[in-house]
């Protein structure tokens, strides 16, 4: 009866299975207010698809060498590279090149753009509705951004040289917030090279990886294991553009944490 199914609010009745205070099974009746509410339209009166892709692309620009990634929440079916366009930028004239992207063999909800982009360069990437989809059947909205490869230059670059280790370790290299943000393997010695760093403050430690296994472990009360030891470097540095170090760590003696460096991540 249109008469009462348009109406903005019906009130029913529900019959349904309930298990009483004695454990028996028995019907209870209850009566609902039911309300219907228009759903919200966007655009031309058609719903917005909540598929998106998301681009590891910053607007200060990428690093030489560094891969393109499009990335979404479910897993993505191959690029349609006939809504795809890439123009190399070189003196205000564009040049349209070929794009050529390959499926992240580790996730499936990722596509890498693999063409070459070398320091200097600039490009400006379009791609048209439909270009992008899931394996649903949702498809990603039109988008452009530039792609700028910074120069070297741009960048700093640390090196650490590790002597009088033992064994294997694992040299990180960490914000002022010790979020790791680089790890290099070394075997008693060696040099742990940490190029094309953001200009910021880093840190550096080392952990003796006593078992081998690439990472830091724990320790363990129930195995009576005592957890993996940890060198800290004394100071931080203060990484700018262009700027070039290298450091000799003799690591031979276990450090800990300085305080100046306790006390600077408790503020």
């Amino acid at each position: 009866d249109s008469s009462l199914y348009q109406k903005p609010t019906i009130m029913t009745v529900v019959e349904f299975p309930y298990t009483d205070s004695t454990g028996k099974n028995i019907y209870k009746r209850d009566s609902i207010s039911m309300r219907y509410s228009a759903p919200s339209r966007q655009g031309r009166g058609k719903q917005q698809s909540s598929f998106k892709i998301k681009e590891n692309v910053s607007p200060s620009g990428i690093r030489p060498g560094q891969r393109i990634m499009f990335s979404s929440t479910t897993p993505l079916r191959p690029p349609d590279t006939s809504k795809i366009r890439l123009y190399r930028i070189h003196d205000k004239v564009r040049t349209k090149e070929p794009v050529f992207f390959r499926a992240d063999s580790t996730n499936s909800r990722n596509y890498f753009l693999v063409n070459n982009f070398e320091e200097g360069d600039k490009f400006l990437f379009i791609r048209d509705k439909g270009s992008f989809g899931n394996i649903y059947g949702e498809v990603s909205d039109s988008s452009g951004f530039y792609i700028n490869v910074r120069e070297p230059n741009s960048y700093g670059h640390l090196t650490m040289d590790i002597r009088n280790g033992n064994g294997n370790l694992i040299v990180q290299l960490m914000s002022q917030k010790e979020a790791v943000l680089e790890e290099r393997f070394l075997k008693n010695s060696g040099i742990a090279d940490f190029p094309l760093l953001e200009p910021g403050i880093y840190r550096v430690r080392v952990v003796y990886d006593i078992n081998g296994d690439g990472k830091w472990t724990t320790g363990d009360f129930s195995k009576q294991r005592q957890p993996e030891p940890v060198s800290y470097f004394h100071q931080e540095y203060q990484v700018k553009a262009d700027w070039d170090y290298t450091e000799i760590w003799d690591i031979g003696e276990l450090h800990t944490k300085p305080e100046a460096l306790k006390e600077k991540k408790d503020q």
